[in-house]
């Protein structure tokens, strides 16, 4: 659909991408979505605790009570903000196809990494993978279960602690190398990102120039080199 080729290159021009593209499994519509919603990482800051994640979890929804509405299928038209941006966060990396095979791998070998190994679950990037399966004790036959509530919100944890980290390192990094952009141009690829990916993707993309941030990452590369 071209509304989702235009959203997928504005999340592959974005600053956070390029660590994000670690993670091999991740919904990229998703990921577009929630990196929409957050803008900067600068602006959710604890001043008393800068490398705190507690306020970006906040503002996304990340508690026990609403990832258990997101968990049980609460009908969207039912849903807060808060609740859609913590299920939008579980369909960044979570899928069911993905959930069996990981299920079925860790209980018989657990949740650990496996060096020099790129097999489903046991690769470098699949940790947030091997985070939910720790929560559910997966591999661990005397050790009592969690609930897959508690599972599922440490491992969205987990990714937004990546996120929020490598987003922030990437800004600073590319601050050195070039010009940051403008409050207006960060406001407009949050603004795009969100109306792309709401689930009827037939609005175009507006108050955003594309070509801006893809010559931005062109200078970058030259600046690097």
């Amino acid at each position: 659909m071209p509304d989702n080729q235009d959203l997928l290159r504005l999340l592959h021009a974005h600053p956070a991408w390029r660590p994000l593209s670690f993670i091999q499994s991740l919904n990229q519509l998703a990921v577009a979505g929630v990196l929409g919603h957050i803008v900067d990482p600068r602006w959710h800051i604890d001043p008393d605790d800068p490398d705190s994640i507690v306020p970006l979890e906040e503002v996304l929804g990340l508690t026990e009570e609403t990832q258990a509405d997101a968990f049980e299928g609460m009908p969207e038209l039912g849903m807060h903000q808060q609740h859609l941006r913590c299920k939008e966060v579980l369909n960044c990396w979570k899928n069911r196809q993905f959930e069996r095979n990981m299920y079925a791998r860790f209980e018989i070998a657990g949740p650990r990494p496996v060096k020099d190994c790129n097999l489903l679950g046991f690769a470098p990037y699949d940790f947030i993978w091997r985070k939910w399966g720790e929560g559910l004790r997966l591999g661990m036959p005397d050790v009592p279960g969690t609930d897959p509530v508690i599972a599922n919100l440490r491992a969205s944890r987990r990714f937004i602690s990546f996120l929020r980290h490598t987003w922030v390192s990437e800004l600073y990094h590319r601050s050195h190398s070039m010009p940051e952009p403008t409050p207006e141009k960060v406001l407009a690829l949050g603004k795009a990102l969100v109306q792309a990916s709401i689930p009827v993707r037939s609005k175009s993309l507006r108050g955003l120039d594309v070509g801006d941030f893809e010559a931005d990452k062109a200078e970058n590369r030259s600046e690097r080199t």
